[in-house]
């Protein structure tokens, strides 16, 4: 990773995070336990991960529904990013 793609790496982590805590309407209890949570959905396989991350967020009801559309936005998109980025790694590796 070159310095640029590790500083935008960089900004692209602080906005995620700032987005999350502003999801959780800037109460880092409700962080963690949205943490807590997030962590134990991963585990169900018997599901699309899109379909369990919309069942996730569906389920925070102690975030407002606005907000739970927000992280599933947030969410979605940071898992498109991640598939984006291990496929250019795995493309690089094999060049």
């Amino acid at each position: 990773m070159n310095p640029i793609q590790y500083l935008m790496s960089q900004i692209s982590m602080l906005h995620n995070e700032t987005a999350i805590l502003e999801a959780c309407d800037w109460d880092e209890e409700k962080v963690e336990l949205l943490i807590e949570n997030l962590n134990s959905i991963l585990i169900d396989l018997d599901s699309s991960l899109t379909d369990n991350l919309k069942r996730f967020c569906d389920s925070q009801e102690y975030l407002e529904e606005y907000n739970r559309e927000q992280l599933f936005s947030l969410l979605e998109q940071s898992l498109i990013t991640g598939i984006k980025e291990q496929a250019r790694l795995e493309e690089e590796y094999e060049n």
